[in-house]
This record gives C-alpha cells, structure tokens and sequence, in this order.
C-alpha cells in the first residue's frame, strides 16, 4: 500500500520545468550590436564627441597654451550647455559656472534637444515604444550633465592662476589689469628679483610702467598674428624705446616666465615616452647623467626641426665622443 501511495504521489506531482538555457556570451554581443537602438546611441556619440577631440588636441598641443586654457574650458562647458541647456537659462546667468542645469525647467525639450541629424532620421526609423524614446532622452541628459559636472569638478577652471595668466594674451591686452601681474611677480620674484622688498617693489615700478605702455602700444601684425605666443613675446622684448633700451625687457621677462606654466600633463607624458624608447631593455645600464644628455639633445633637435644627420659637432665635441667610445670599449 505504501508503495502504490509513493507511485501515486510520483504522478499527481507537479512536471519538473525545463531548463533554461541562457544565450551565450556571442550570441548576446551579436544581439546588441545588431539592435537598432544601439545604433541609435552610437549616430549621437559620433555627432557628439568631435567636440570633446578638438580641445583634447588643444591640450596635446606643444604650444604655451596657458594663457587661454580657462577660455578653452569656457568655450566647451558653452558649447555643452547649448545642446541641453534652455538659452534663456545662460543668458540670464553672468557666471556659466553658476548656471543651474540639472534642473529639468531649465533644460531643453526632446524635439529642441541637439543629438544630430542623423540620430533624428534614425530615431524615426526604429519607432521606439513610448517608454524606450523616454528613456533615450532621459540618457541623452544624463549625458550631458554628467560632462558638465566632470568639467566643473575636475578642471581647473576657478583656478586664479588660469584667470590671471590671460594676461599674456596681447589680442586682449587692453582688457587687462595690473593686478594680473603682480600676482605673477609674487609668484616669480626669485627668477626675476631677489628676496628683499626694495628690489621687488622696484620691479613693480618698472613693471606698472612698461605694462601702461604696452597696453596702448600700436604693435605690427608681424608681432600680433605670431604662430605662437612665445614668439610674440621674444619679438616684443626686442622693441626699443627713444633711448634705443629695450622698452619692455621686465614685462616680457615676466610674460615668458608665465608661458613656460604647462597648461596640460602632455609634454611629462612626452617626457615618459622618450624615456622609454632611449632606455630600453638593450640599454640598461644608460647612466642617468647620459639618458638627461641624450633627452637635450633630442629634445633641441625636435624644436629645431633638425635631423640627428643634420647636426654639426665641433672637433672638441667629437673628440670627447670618441675618447667616451674608446673608454667604454676597454671596460
């Protein structure tokens, strides 16, 4: 009898559901990349990020860039918050740091939002659900704000050295203030003066004169339209006043002590890499002496735009190189 209630429970029990077999991990990559809202998401992403490569190039850039690195940042937070961002919303507001984005009033509608021509003609064509064009939109703003927060929280842009430094600009040179540099005398006194306060603030009387000057200073295009701004300060150090002195030897002084403030981490990242590439697993043993020279003299050749055949030794320095050659062959 126990026997026939086990048989019979084995039958009235509920069937064993069947196994579910998950889609492998290509199958799921095929899935995605074959759906048409993916490709939604990439037609924005190649419409949007261009504006993210082009200041990545400014600051690859091997230029003196410092001067206009807060208006760079400036341009491309603007440049964002037209995309998202309600005009009326920034137009309103005198600080672009203060405008309040995250608020959706403040930001643009879907049909007014920019997310290109090609994402638009594409959105038309997959005829999302009402719930998946919300949740597109959404992620387009959330894109967005997510840029603008990385922008103001990481980037130096309230940083008063960036603000005072476009003091070397000679394009806005009117709309300058003194205060700009004497905030850069206090910082370079000891490249430029001594430490007592009667050398500094004879430096600030000279300095506050040339600087009057300057500003109303009728400079040639030559000197304006230089490919780069060091340049146009090593061509401004070399005018000269009715006394046939040169009229601005302490303000260019100044202006290329400020030039010379890297406005990115890209030339110790050049620096890395030719380290890399000169000390290799075949030259271990570079001495650090001999790896700095061998850094001077790559590093002149490239801002020379010199070939290493191209060079002249003087015989004293092809002396020593083959005395250097003989010694190392005897070791």
């Amino acid at each position: 009898m126990a026997r026939q209630a086990s048989n019979h429970d084995d039958k009235t029990s509920k069937p064993k559901q069947k196994e579910v077999i998950l889609p492998s991990r290509v199958e799921r990559v095929h899935r995605l990349l074959s759906s048409p809202k993916t490709k939604l998401y990439c037609l924005f992403l190649k419409q949007t990020i261009p504006l993210f490569d082009s200041f990545n190039t400014f600051l690859q850039s091997d230029k003196p860039l410092i001067y206009v690195l807060r208006r760079e940042i400036l341009a491309l937070l603007t440049d964002l918050y037209t995309r998202f961002v309600k005009p009326s919303s920034i137009t309103f507001t005198s600080n672009l740091l203060k405008v309040n984005y995250t608020e959706r009033k403040n930001q643009k509608s879907r049909e007014d939002l920019t997310i290109g021509a090609e994402t638009r003609i594409h959105l038309r064509l997959v005829k999302l659900t009402s719930e998946e064009e919300t949740t597109f939109y959404q992620s387009i703003r959330e894109f967005f704000m997510a840029a603008c927060d990385y922008i103001i929280k990481k980037l130096p842009v309230n940083d008063p050295l960036l603000h005072h430094a476009e003091v070397a600009d000679v394009k806005v040179r009117s709309n300058q203030k003194f205060c700009s540099v004497e905030y850069f005398i206090d910082k370079l006194s000891m490249a430029l003066v001594s430490d007592t306060a009667s050398d500094k603030n004879s430096m600030k009387d000279q300095l506050e004169v040339q600087f009057a000057h300057y500003q109303i200073e009728n400079l040639s295009p030559d000197i304006t339209e230089a490919e780069r701004i060091d340049i146009t300060w090593n061509m401004i150090a070399k005018i000269k006043g009715t006394d046939g002195k040169p009229k601005y030897s302490e303000l260019s002084k100044l202006m290329l002590g400020i030039l010379v403030i890297p406005h990115s981490n890209a030339d110790s990242e050049r620096i890395f890499s030719q380290v890399r590439k000169n000390r290799t697993e075949t030259r271990p043993n570079l001495s650090v002496s001999t790896l700095s020279s061998l850094m001077v003299v790559k590093t002149y050749m490239t801002s020379t735009d010199k070939k290493c055949y191209e060079h002249t030794y003087t015989p004293k320095q092809l002396k020593s190189a083959k005395s250097a050659t003989y010694q190392a062959l005897q070791n």
